[in-house]
Formats: C-alpha cells, sequence, structure tokens
C-alpha cells in the first residue's frame, strides 16, 4: 500500500505543479480569500495560500518580521523552557516564483546563510520533500515563529492569513497547530 501511495502523490504534485505554473496568476484555480490571496487545495489535503507579489498586507507582515529577526534569534540562542518550535520561513525558489516553506532545526552554515530542516510539505515545488535540508540567504527569510506557553509568538505572514480567515478556519488552524494566536504576540517583548 505504501508503495502505492508514493506514486499518487508524486502524481498529484506534478498535476499541481503543471496547473500551477501553466495558469497566469490571474486565473489560480482555488477560492478567493479574504486577505486578498487566494486558496487551493494541496497535495497533502492542507490549503495552499498564494498572494500577489504587490499584496499590501503580506508586504507589510514580511517587512516587520524582517525588521524584527534579532528578537527571534536572540530567543532561539537562548531558548527558555516554555518555548518550542522554532521556524523560519523561506523561499523555494523554481522558474521565477517561489514557495514559502517552514524550516526548522536551524542552524547557521559557513558561508552565513540559513540552514534547516523543510518542516512541511512544499505543494509546488516537487524537487524538494518534506525533511530535506535546505540553505537559504539570511536576507531570503520572510518569517519566523515559536511557540511560548502554548501561545504564537511572530508569525507575521500566518497572522495575515488568520486575520482574515472565518470563525471556524481560525479555530481549526489553532487546534491543528497545538497553540493559541492573540493579537499582541507579534515578538518577544509585546507580551
Amino acid at each position: 500500500m505504501r508503495k502505492l501511495l508514493l506514486p499518487i502523490a508524486i502524481m498529484a504534485s506534478i498535476l499541481i505543479f503543471l496547473i500551477t505554473f501553466m495558469l497566469e496568476p490571474q486565473r489560480l484555480p482555488g477560492r478567493k480569500h479574504a486577505s486578498g490571496g487566494r486558496i487551493i487545495s494541496g497535495v497533502n489535503g492542507d490549503d495552499l495560500y498564494t498572494f500577489p507579489d504587490d499584496s499590501p498586507k503580506m508586504n507589510a507582515a514580511i517587512k516587520q518580521a524582517k525588521e524584527s529577526l534579532p528578537s527571534f534569534f536572540a530567543a532561539f540562542s537562548a531558548p527558555k523552557a516554555n518555548q518550542r518550535s522554532f521556524k523560519l520561513k523561506v523561499p523555494l525558489k523554481s522558474d521565477g516564483r517561489a514557495e514559502y516553506v517552514w524550516i526548522d532545526n536551524i542552524f547557521k552554515d559557513y558561508d552565513g546563510s540559513i540552514c534547516g530542516r523543510v518542516a512541511n510539505i512544499p505543494q509546488w515545488n516537487i524537487a524538494v520533500s518534506f525533511g530535506d535540508m535546505l540553505s537559504s540567504p539570511y536576507t531570503d527569510i520572510v518569517d519566523w515563529v515559536y511557540i511560548e506557553d502554548g501561545v504564537l509568538i511572530g508569525g507575521y505572514t500566518l497572522r495575515v492569513m488568520f486575520e482574515a480567515a472565518s470563525p471556524e478556519e481560525r479555530k481549526e488552524l489553532q487546534e491543528k497547530g497545538g497553540f493559541r494566536i492573540l493579537p499582541n504576540t507579534k515578538g518577544p517583548t509585546s507580551r
């Protein structure tokens, strides 16, 4: 059975890849999300959120995340007992497009780049899989997150999607993630 599931997952990944990259961005499949992006069903049943490059809310979130990266690394380098799940969001670039993935098990490489293990299943970029090691320039980091006392800290891009989500979607995200999202928890000093 397991041998059968892998080819099905690969075929589904290829199909999503072909559909996504052959269509123009304004004609992507899926339903419109209140945050200005689109929601596409991913290979593993998770939703894939897409945003136009000129999304003011998403660009502001990325800017905030980049500006607050020093506070992430301060917490990451000396984590408290109540802090866990340190992750960074970086792009997988292919054919002029980017799919953003979370990485954990983070470390700095000798050249200053950030390395880590892919912590979610890429939906478009089939050359990278969950658990693969990935290296990314520090300047490519677009978000960061960790959990402190069961509360999401950081997660600026997640908050853009969360704030526009329905109450049911918000509840599901928090239940699946095992954390709460509070409006005043964007950084370690904001609590």
